[in-house]
């Protein structure tokens, strides 16, 4: 694929994003009482900064239920520290030079919200891609980071 049509496909991505984030503002963008998928990820990446496994979890846990009774499972929750421990190592120290989180809208997924986010790092490296998965009723289900080399080929 020769570069410029890398280039016009990317514009094309980043056009459709600005119209979904204008969509995504309304109300029932919501992932959880009170707070907006954009304070969840300001949530989460201060606990991923601060290698805080209730901080990484805290919204899976307000939802109370299957999901936080999951978490207490000692497989689980290695895991999930294992990914956090993973996440900081690579994340914290651009964290801390400072980052802006740029929504790039939401997409619906069978039965999810799928809020996107790139990550433009102070530090004037690479950025990375943010989500947050939210079901259609409103409830809390992950989050993570990737590089963007991950979707490389796809098209």
């Amino acid at each position: 694929m020769s570069h410029a049509t890398r280039s016009f496909r990317l514009l094309l991505i980043m056009g459709m994003a600005a119209v979904v984030a204008v969509i995504m503002s309304a109300p029932d963008a919501l992932a959880q009482p009170g707070k907006t998928p954009d304070e969840l990820l300001k949530g989460f990446l201060a606990a991923v900064q601060a290698k805080s496994y209730e901080g990484m979890v805290a919204p899976l846990v307000a939802e109370g239920g299957e999901i936080a009774a999951e978490l207490e499972k000692p497989e689980q929750k290695a895991a999930n520290m294992l990914s956090l421990e993973k996440l900081n190592r690579a994340l914290a120290p651009r964290l801390a030079k400072g980052y802006a989180a740029i929504s790039m809208g939401m997409l619906k997924y069978r039965g999810y919200q799928i809020y996107l986010w790139k990550l433009e790092y102070k530090d004037g490296g690479d950025d990375d891609l943010a989500y947050g998965i939210v079901t259609m009723d409103g409830r809390f289900r992950n989050f993570g980071v990737r590089p963007p080399g991950f979707v490389q080929g796809a098209y």
